[in-house]
């Protein structure tokens, strides 16, 4: 069986249909049918239910797909290895990170690593904190920026960069905007935009500082999307700080007393991986970055 098998398989578990699939592959169905015959002779077990509307996967073929996938994206890394210790510093690095990250580190370090070293290929993607993780464990990023912890997965692990700190922010005029310290029961009356999932690292906070976490009136983790919102209402937001930045225009930090909670925040591997070069100079630049602030 060869690698090229997964793209076959997967195909055919797309369309549901032999024929459809093997017009996208530009074969003849009975050549796919064959091949076909041959990977469930391999593996000793079928991988899809015949029926007279067409084909659909077994539950042993979910799992050959899901697993064998793992093992195309491991050859592309490989090859990527490969290509990158011929070249010195260069091919593609694929990173899950917070949107704090996002908001503030990452467009200084990813235009740094542009202007320096325009053969990387740098993807970035984004969502809680448990979703990244899990992304990290099916091999979809090479590395993770996110919250430490002592629950992370079996054979993660992670590099404190740097502390975050939590900030109230609301709009500019906000009738609490004056307040010397804003109390959470103040909060209850304007409402309030935080990210989905009990375990995000804003939501953490709240139960660090013995605080129960409000209902939101809007759940996203989506930053632009927040600061939009926050300057056209009265909702507020906590959101993760890594040293001072300026507030971004059009809002302002309400002083809060309680909201005194910090937490270790860095990168995180899975360490039974092999990352390529361009991964630890990604890391070198976060690590910098992180000083700096």
């Amino acid at each position: 069986m060869e690698t090229q098998h997964i793209r076959l398989v997967r195909s055919v578990a797309k369309h549901r249909n032999i024929s459809a699939a093997a017009r996208e592959l530009g074969m003849t169905q009975p050549s796919l049918t064959k091949i076909i015959s041959r990977v469930e002779d391999v593996v000793g077990l079928k991988l899809f239910d015949r029926g007279p509307r067409g084909v659909t996967l077994t539950q042993f073929g979910g799992y050959f797909l899901e697993r064998m996938s793992r093992v195309e994206r491991e050859m592309t890394n490989l090859a990527s290895e490969v290509r990158a210790i011929r070249t010195g510093i260069s091919g593609s690095i694929s990173i899950g990170a917070g949107q704090f990250w996002i908001w503030q580190a990452l467009p200084t370090v990813l235009s740094d690593i542009a202007a320096e070293n325009p053969e990387i290929k740098i993807i970035v993607a984004t969502g809680s904190r448990d979703e990244l993780l899990l992304g990290l464990r099916d091999s979809r990023y090479d590395l993770v920026l996110a919250r430490m912890g002592e629950d992370l997965m079996d054979g993660m692990v992670g590099e404190e960069l740097a502390q975050v700190r939590m900030s109230l922010v609301a709009r500019e005029g906000h009738p609490l905007a004056q307040e010397n310290s804003v109390g959470v029961d103040a909060l209850e009356e304007y409402g309030w935009i935080l990210p989905p999932g009990l375990n995000s690292t804003v939501r953490y906070a709240f139960s660090e500082v013995g605080v129960e976490p409000p209902a939101p009136r809007i759940e996203t983790v989506i930053g632009n999307l927040v600061f939009n919102i926050i300057r056209s209402t009265d909702l507020v937001t906590i959101i993760p700080e890594i040293g001072r930045r300026p507030t971004p225009e059009g809002l302002c930090r309400l002083n809060a007393d309680w909201l005194s909670w910090r937490c270790g925040v860095g990168v995180i591997r899975d360490n039974d991986r092999t990352l390529l070069p361009c991964c630890d100079y990604f890391v070198r630049k976060m690590r910098a970055y992180s000083q700096s602030v």
